[in-house]
């Protein structure tokens, strides 16, 4: 990831899936997303991808929460 704000960061991902169902194809997917810290233990993310191989879902949005207990 890169720093674009003292609590703001975008990131870059190439992912592999191994048989994401039985007898599947492998999967190759492009990620990119910015994530945002409300807090010390608080962090949202948004994030979109794009499939690169021929099989699996051509585009996904996602967005997601972590925070530290």
């Amino acid at each position: 990831g890169v720093g674009v704000a003292e609590s703001t960061s975008i990131f870059f991902e190439l992912i592999g899936f191994d048989r994401e169902r039985d007898r599947g194809p492998s999967t190759v997917t492009f990620q990119t997303g910015v994530t945002r810290l409300l807090g010390p233990d608080l962090q949202l993310d948004l994030r979109v991808a794009r499939r690169l191989s021929s099989e699996g879902a051509d585009f996904l949005i996602g967005i997601g929460a972590s925070a530290r207990f």
